[in-house]
């Protein structure tokens, strides 16, 4: 049964696990979690740190609108948010003081990732989606879910979430837009030094990328959709039962369920208006 909204997880857990075999030789600054974290920010990120004014649009908004219609495309990767409401969320939820620094770190088709710094040095990562991934709230408590199911059910080396909400209304949810705060990946950035690796070092890490999808496909599940904790859904949108194999169920992974496919391409636009059916979906065979 294929595994609908793990893709992005399955990418984490990679990430996590392939520094692993990374080259020793590689300079220490990428390695190392020391020293003062203003000077390391600037170090690593001198485009974001200091020069994009948290206040101003260029903070919230794309860097790439794409090849066509331009404007278009940036309209719908802006995404306007609470930063201090996020910044006082992770102080509340990590106590490790208060959050001295927020900087972008990446971006990409369908969400923005920033880096926080704690008053003690210690890094995480907030995750906020753009408006034109599709359905905030189902897409975040989905990803949120997945993460947790194959670190616990299938011991994938994912990130831990420490806080995330699903809501973009401020009456709910403070920072205004639908967020994950997880942990700090050690590590560098394999894209960063793939083409420097040798042919038994890219084998290495292939090996095991091919035993995470190995894993997913020893599980499969009781139907089509996306996976979610059974607290964050309706009754009437969970499957009755996890996996495929009823001698799996059980007590412990109960906590898990198929819910509607929380793909963009069943939400895009007008599409989100429509009463159709997004799952959970049977298998014809």
């Amino acid at each position: 049964m294929p595994w609908s909204g793990a893709s992005s997880v399955l990418f984490q857990a990679m990430c996590a696990a392939c520094t692993t075999y990374l080259p020793s030789s590689l300079p220490a600054l990428t390695r190392s979690n020391s020293g003062p974290p203003a000077d390391r920010l600037r170090l690593l990120f001198p485009l974001h740190l200091g020069k994009v004014d948290v206040r101003s649009h260029a903070f919230f908004r794309a860097t790439d609108g794409g090849s066509y219609n331009e404007e278009i495309r940036l309209r719908e990767r802006y995404r306007r948010f609470n930063v201090g409401a996020l910044k006082k969320i992770a102080a509340d939820t990590l106590g490790r003081g208060a959050c001295i620094s927020i900087a972008k770190l990446t971006e990409g088709g369908n969400c923005r990732v920033f880096l926080l710094v704690m008053e003690d040095g210690f890094e995480v990562i907030a995750k906020i989606p753009m408006p034109i991934v599709g359905p905030g709230y189902h897409l975040t408590a989905s990803e949120v879910a997945t993460m947790e199911f194959v670190k616990k059910e299938l011991s994938f080396p994912v990130p831990e979430v420490y806080s995330w909400n699903g809501s973009s209304s401020p009456d709910i949810n403070p920072v205004g837009a639908e967020y994950i705060l997880m942990e700090k990946v050690k590590g560098v950035n394999l894209l960063d030094i793939w083409a420097g690796l040798t042919e038994k070092e890219s084998l290495l890490i292939m090996k095991q990328v091919v035993k995470f999808e190995e894993k997913l496909f020893t599980r499969p599940l009781a139907q089509y959709g996306s996976l979610y904790f059974r607290d964050a859904i309706p009754a009437g949108l969970q499957s009755e039962t996890l996996y495929a194999d009823k001698s799996s169920n059980n007590d412990q992974n109960r906590k898990w369920c198929i819910g509607p496919s929380a793909r963009r391409e069943w939400w895009y636009a007008q599409r989100s208006e429509m009463d159709i059916e997004r799952g959970p979906c049977s298998p014809l065979l």
